[in-house]
This record gives C-alpha cells, sequence and structure tokens, in this order.
C-alpha cells in the first residue's frame, strides 16, 4: 500500500528520442518538436536512407512547419541542409509567419567526415541507398577547407565568405587605381566602352 495512505503514483514514462535525429537536437528538444528529413523519409517510404523519397518528405516537411509556425510552436528542422540554397526555403518560410530562425551548424575536421562516411553502412539487400551521404555533399562542402581572402591579402576567410570585411572594397579600388588612375578614369572609360551616345550623361 502506499506511504500515508496515499494514491499510488503512476511510474514516469520515458522520454524517447525523437526518430533518428542528432543527438544534439533530441538532447535539447522535445521529441515532437524536432524533425528528422531521415525519418520523414521513412515515413513515405519505409526506408530513411531512400534519396528518392526526398521530395516527398520535403512535401511532408512543408506542411508541418506550416501547421506549427501558424501556431508560432519551436520546431527544429535536422536535415543536412549544407547549401545556401537548402537553408533559404526554410528562412522564406519563418519570415512567412513572422518567427525568428537560427541555423545551429555542426561541423567536424574534414578527415573526420571521411572517416565516417567510409564506415557508414551500404544499401539493405534489395535496397538502392545506404547509409553514406551523397559524395556531393562532401565533395563540395567549404567549411572545412581553408580558403584566402579574395583581394590576395593572404587572410583566411571561413565558411562561405570570399573576402574578410571591407577587403571586397579594398581590392576593387586598388585595381582601378592601378588600370584607369582613379574612380572617374574607369568611369570615364566604361562610358565611352560599353554605353551609347544616348545614354551618356550630359555635361
Amino acid at each position: 500500500m502506499p506511504p500515508h495512505g496515499g494514491r499510488r503514483r503512476p511510474a514516469p514514462r520515458p522520454q524517447r528520442p525523437a526518430p533518428n535525429t542528432c543527438s544534439w537536437a533530441a538532447a535539447h528538444y522535445r521529441p515532437h518538436q524536432v524533425y528528422s528529413l531521415d525519418w520523414l523519409r521513412a515515413v513515405v517510404s519505409d526506408d530513411e536512407c531512400d534519396q528518392d523519397a526526398t521530395a516527398d518528405a520535403l512535401t511532408l516537411l512543408t506542411a508541418i512547419l506550416h501547421t506549427r509556425l501558424a501556431r508560432r510552436l519551436t520546431t527544429v528542422v535536422d536535415a543536412t541542409s549544407s547549401s545556401v540554397a537548402n537553408r533559404a526555403w526554410l528562412l522564406a518560410l519563418a519570415a512567412e509567419h513572422g518567427v525568428p530562425a537560427v541555423a545551429v551548424v555542426v561541423t567536424a575536421p574534414l578527415d573526420v567526415c571521411l572517416a565516417r562516411q567510409a564506415a557508414r553502412p551500404g544499401p539493405a539487400p534489395g535496397r538502392r541507398w545506404g547509409r553514406a551521404v551523397p559524395i556531393t555533399y562532401v565533395d563540395n562542402h567549404p567549411l572545412d577547407r581553408p580558403r584566402t581572402c579574395g583581394c590576395g591579402c593572404g587572410g583566411v576567410v571561413a565558411g562561405a565568405r570570399q573576402f574578410l570585411p571591407g577587403h571586397d572594397q579594398r581590392a576593387i579600388h586598388e585595381r582601378i587605381s592601378e588600370q584607369w588612375g582613379s574612380a572617374m578614369g574607369f568611369i570615364r572609360w566604361f562610358d565611352d566602352t560599353y554605353r551609347q551616345p544616348a545614354e551618356r550623361p550630359q555635361g
């Protein structure tokens, strides 16, 4: 009998992890707040690895996001989204519903990524896709490759940047000065070379 004649409390129900989500999302958010693209592939095709099911999984994800964001509910999308284009539609969707959006970028050295890729199992019998990430994600990933500033200064830029802050403008002005002497010299050359006489400013 429960102590003090009280009613027996039900045993707490264990929290199940969100389906096939990364450990970071599972540790910080409730299961129903996290939507993994792999899990949604499994929902529509019975195979979380089936890349051919991605379009259908994205259709389902879009419907879920519209519904939850309309209620202003915290929602986490667990997907690779390694390119700007892959993230742009998520940002647009958040803006449409007037809610903030935050990107959480999880990085690892390239050799670690390649080692994990090599260890992922291949397709199961009768399946086309395995757990390996499509190799274009690795080949095109810019974050682990150190690159130098496009102005030629030798400084290292991070992420998708091409220039250190302000160095793009400095590079343009330096090259204009070298070739045409001044910004006005460049404008006169451009107008003489590319503008028709009727388009040129008078005076």
